[in-house]
């Protein structure tokens, strides 16, 4: 037993020793890299930046007077101007706006119609709202005025701009959504 015990006490021994050698080597590779650091700073604290080189002096020209402006100038001030002055002059532009008209027609959808004292009302869901469009309202973005609603889908009138103020007329539908119960 007791030799057993003589023989951890040795290879305790022989660890405790290599620890001690593996630190002190570690130590001493610090101490160079820090001292190699040290130097490093010091020699670019020494080290003077050189002067910035000198510009070429102006000949003293200057840039040639712009151009006047022209029909083929994109940035011709009545070039910018024709969009706001188009939309001035659109064809319902003194007609209030209704709620609808807030939302594109692709967020909405058409989940049923309503027949009420000989009137046909469509239902619209748009987002998580129910709304109601009758005949001669406006809905979309797009001036969309109703023209048709029957069991299967409402038909709109769609104004649009074409070129700088061209107004044309668009026909589009809205579809019955199928119910997914």
């Amino acid at each position: 037993m007791k030799r057993h015990h003589r023989h951890n006490s040795r290879r305790t021994l022989a660890m405790l020793l290599g620890a001690a050698v593996a630190i002190g080597g570690l130590t001493g590779c610090q101490s160079s890299d820090e001292e190699k650091l040290r130097r490093w700073i010091e020699t670019t604290k020494r080290a003077t930046a050189a002067e910035p080189a000198q510009l070429a002096a102006s000949t003293g020209t200057s840039a040639p007077p712009p151009a006047p402006a022209t029909e083929s100038d994109p940035f011709a001030i009545a070039r910018l101007a024709a969009p706001a002055q188009a939309a001035a002059t659109h064809p319902e532009a003194s007609r209030r706006r209704e709620a609808l008209e807030a939302f594109a027609l692709d967020s909405m959808q058409m989940v049923g119609v309503l027949h009420r004292g000989g009137k046909t009302v469509a239902v619209l869901r748009v987002g998580d709202q129910i709304h109601h469009v009758g005949v001669g309202q406006y809905m979309g973005m797009r001036h969309g005025r109703v023209t048709r609603i029957t069991d299967q889908e409402i038909t709109l009138r769609e104004l649009v701009l074409e070129g700088e103020s061209d107004w044309k007329e668009h026909m589009t539908s809205l579809k019955l959504e199928a119910s997914s119960t």
